[in-house]
């Protein structure tokens, strides 16, 4: 596989790498940390085809990675915190509109007390429409 082989790969992933992990699309910027890991991780291919474990850009492209995968899943981390926490105030705010729901049930359901004086349709007839009973 030649160079420009791995450069339209690398595109074509860079278009699917959206659905794989949205947690790190949401940055701004062409580079985001996990098309950097991948771009890391094809460059570490191709330098350990060429130079030993030792060699300097190995050595270096290693670090990076690590780096970047450390990166990575503190971001991932701080998203699912966020999740998290959206999740518990989500909750909360179910949890408030049941009980304002069941208020209102109790209420719709509690016949309310009338007085004597008034008839039992009063309240919906018109006084120009007076019902005899």
């Amino acid at each position: 596989m030649n160079w420009m082989q791995i450069n339209a790969l690398n595109q074509n992933m860079a278009i699917s790498r959206r659905w794989q992990c949205p947690v790190v699309d949401q940055q701004s910027g062409d580079r985001n940390i996990y098309g950097k890991i991948i771009d890391l991780e094809i460059e570490l291919s191709r330098l350990s085809k060429i130079y030993k474990a030792k060699h300097p850009q190995i050595v270096q492209t290693q670090s990076e990675l690590q780096k970047s995968r450390k990166s990575l899943s503190q971001e991932i981390a701080k998203e699912v915190e966020n999740l998290k926490s959206e999740r518990r105030v989500l909750l909360a705010r179910e949890q408030a509109l049941e009980q304002n729901i069941g208020e209102f049930e109790a209420e719709a359901w509690t016949p309310r007390p009338r007085s004597s004086s008034t008839p039992f349709f009063s309240a919906t007839l018109t006084p120009a429409r007076t019902c005899m009973i």
